[in-house]
């Protein structure tokens, strides 16, 4: 055996608990980002969540705890489940990444033309009134 000095041992940073957070508030996104695990989290979802520091990888917006999560495979093979190849998405981005997947020819939405305006009460001049 031997003594370590102060230089070999490694500085280990923690980061504080948010305030009065804690495991049973339900707040399952935030531990979930944090330690990787919860219990009312399946364990990949939990690890997707980590890796991708609680944020949508679509979107850049942090995961809520009410939010619907879908795990997308990124290259589209649902037989290929290596982490390389999942990510963690929110359901409505989920949705839009598939919307248009799929389709041969995908709906492009043409500019609408310039539109003139007029006014919706047209002035009338003291001649053009009827007697």
């Amino acid at each position: 055996m031997r003594l370590r000095t102060h230089v070999q041992t490694p500085i280990v940073r923690h980061v504080k608990v948010q305030g009065s957070r804690s495991p049973f508030d339900g707040d399952w996104s935030y531990w979930g980002t944090r330690r990787g695990k919860h219990p009312e989290l399946s364990t990949q979802i939990a690890k997707l969540l980590k890796r991708q520091q609680g944020k949508c990888s679509h979107c850049r917006l942090y995961f809520k705890s009410d939010d619907l999560l879908e795990v997308h495979h990124v290259d589209g093979k649902h037989q290929n489940h290596q982490w390389g190849n999942l990510t963690l998405l929110h359901q409505h981005c989920h949705d839009q990444v598939h919307s248009g997947m799929h389709d041969k020819h995908p709906v492009v939405e043409e500019p609408d033309e310039a539109k003139v305006s007029r006014p919706v009460l047209q002035t009338s001049r003291a001649g053009d009134r009827p007697a």
